[in-house]
C-alpha cells in the first residue's frame, strides 16, 4: 500500500518507553513510502540492533565533529550519550513521507525549518506501563531516572495531535494512521 501526501514530516516525542520506535515501526512495515530517518547516537549497540539501519553509532570525537561543523539539525546528550539528526538524512526533494522521533526542542526546530510540513505528535503513557516497558529493554540502572525525565511538563501548544499508547498497541497504531490520513485529506483539500 502507499499512501501519496505532499511532503510531510511526522514528528513522534514521548518519553522513554512510550513506544515510539514500535509505532513507526509499524508504520513502515504498512507503508512502504515512509522514511524514517537513521539518527545518530554515541551509545552502544544493543544485541538486536545494526549500524546504519537503527542508528549510526558513532564515536564522540566525530559526533561532536557533526556539532561544530553545523550538519546537525537537533542534538541532545542523554545518560552521557549523544543523540542527533543529520541535516542530510531530512530530505523533502527524495522522501515525500518522512516519520522520526523528535526530542520537543527538535521539533521546535524543525517547525522553523521546514514550516508547514511538519506534524507533531505527543505520545502519553501512565508511569506503570512505562516501568514495565523499560523493565523488559533490561535498563534498571537507568529506569529511577527515566521516570523522573517522563514527569517533564510539556509545551504541548508545540503539538498537532496526542496519542494515548496507554492500551493496545493495535489502538495506539490505528491512532496514528488516523492522524496520517487526516493529514493526507487536509493536503489534498490545499489542491483543490
Amino acid at each position: 500500500m502507499i499512501l501519496n501526501y505532499h511532503s510531510t514530516i511526522f514528528l513522534l516525542n514521548g518519553p522513554s518507553g512510550s513506544g515510539k520506535t514500535t509505532l513507526i515501526k509499524s508504520i513502515q512495515k504498512k507503508f512502504r513510502n515512509f522514511y524514517v530517518p537513521v539518527t545518530c547516537t554515541t551509545r552502544k549497540m544493543r544485541n538486536n540492533e545494526k549500524n546504519g539501519v537503527d542508528y549510526f553509532f558513532l564515536s564522540k570525537e566525530k559526533f561532536e565533529s557533526y556539532i561544530e561543523n553545523n550538519d546537525l539539525i537537533e542534538y541532545v546528550k542523554n545518560f552521557g550519550e549523544y543523540y542527533g539528526i543529520l541535516k542530510s538524512e531530512i530530505d523533502l526533494t527524495k522522501h515525500t513521507n518522512i516519520i522520526l522521533s523528535m526530542t520537543t526542542d527538535g521539533i521546535k526546530a524543525m517547525k522553523k525549518i521546514y514550516l508547514h510540513n511538519v506534524v507533531s505528535i505527543l505520545l502519553v503513557t501512565n508511569t506503570d506501563t512505562l516501568k514495565k516497558r523499560l523493565m523488559t529493554r533490561k535498563e534498571h540502572a537507568q529506569i529511577n531516572i527515566r521516570m523522573q525525565d517522563s514527569q517533564f511538563s510539556q509545551d504541548i501548544s508545540i503539538y498537532d495531535y496526542v496519542i494515548s499508547t496507554n492500551q493496545p498497541l493495535f489502538k495506539s497504531v490505528n491512532d496514528l494512521l488516523s492522524i496520517l490520513r487526516a493529514e493526507h485529506l487536509k493536503n489534498h483539500l490545499q489542491d483543490l
